[in-house]
């Protein structure tokens, strides 16, 4: 009895024991197995700045990003120069991204936007000699033609037959008479004084060739209507905080550069609108499937051009609030 008696104690005593090692998690430890934390809600889109946009999509073709975000007509124009068919651009239409109408700049109160209208109607309609600074030389051609070349054929606007015509006759005294005589003084927008880095396909196309941009050809075929020229004798980069104090002061006639009516400060003339752009994303057709939402791209590599409107997208606007929520 006393050893059957023992035995049941020594039983007791186990029992109590392992429930106090389940009670303590197994391990004797006393603190227990701690479930894993959640990791931390992203706060940032990881990010890295290119110099140009250009070699942000670089990037993404080369697989060193997932996502860049360009302008669209500079996407349009690295296609167009590439063929690269493994990207393609999502619309920035799910972020409310604007489109923007480009226009050029001349001085408020002026008939220089007038008669430009005209050249740029006139150019529209029929052919004018053009002169691309590549081996490709004088070209008779229109409008789309010159925008086909850059990829933006697709985006042009269609520009309304204005008040005067190419053979009207400006009045007496007025700054586009002065023009006629002088030539005009062209201004390029950009950022820093380098074509190379800035307003591609704009101003300069460097990344393909150094050609000269969509817009200094516009220029050329605006000024060869009225028997003109554009050459490095008239014309100046014009940075963008400098912009409005060049056309005011008569530094320059006209600006040219890929931007839009809106921004200004002060009253300036516009021509009419000629061409639509818009941010857009560009990525690896391969991701399409995994960047259709905003979820997906959560944990993906976004790039663009240092100081452009991709970055402030990615980094603080758009972007990055319907992406992290």
């Amino acid at each position: 009895m006393k050893k059957f008696l023992t035995l049941i104690c020594a039983f007791v005593i186990s029992l109590t024991a392992c429930m106090g090692l389940v009670a303590c998690g197994g391990n004797g430890g006393g603190e227990g197995d701690k479930p894993t934390p959640p990791a931390p809600a992203k706060t940032e889109l990881t990010y890295s700045a290119m110099n140009t946009q250009y070699d942000a999509i670089d990037q993404v073709v080369g697989e060193a990003a997932d996502i860049a975000v360009v302008e669209k007509a500079v996407f349009r124009n690295y296609y167009k120069r590439t063929y690269d068919d493994s990207i393609m651009f999502i619309s920035g239409d799910q972020f409310a991204f604007n489109t923007e109408e480009y226009v050029m700049a001349t001085k408020k109160g002026t008939d220089v936007a007038d008669f430009i209208n005209a050249a740029l109607y006139h150019f529209q309609n029929e052919e004018i000699t053009v002169n691309y600074t590549n081996s490709l030389g004088d070209i008779d051609c229109k409008l789309v033609d010159v925008a086909d070349s850059f990829g933006l054929a697709s985006d042009l606007i269609t520009i309304k037959q204005p008040s005067i015509s190419i053979e009207d006759v400006p009045e007496s005294g007025s700054e586009f008479e002065r023009i006629l005589v002088d030539n005009f003084k062209i201004g390029f927008v950009t950022d820093v004084n380098k074509r190379e880095l800035n307003n591609m396909p704009f101003a300069g196309n460097s990344h393909f060739a150094g050609d000269d941009g969509f817009e200094v050809l516009l220029m050329r075929a605006v000024a060869k209507a009225y028997g003109l020229t554009v050459a490095t004798t008239n014309t100046n980069f014009v940075t963008y905080a400098n912009r409005e104090q060049a056309l005011a002061s008569g530094e320059v006639d006209v600006l040219i550069g890929g931007f839009s009516r809106e921004g200004w400060n002060g009253d300036f003339n516009f021509t009419v609108p000629y061409l639509t752009n818009s941010q857009v994303l560009v990525i690896r057709k391969a991701d399409a499937s995994k960047y259709a939402t905003f979820a997906g791209m959560k944990d993906a590599s976004f790039t663009a051009a240092s100081g452009t409107v991709g970055e402030t997208l990615i980094k603080t606007g758009a972007i990055k609030t319907a992406v992290l929520g």
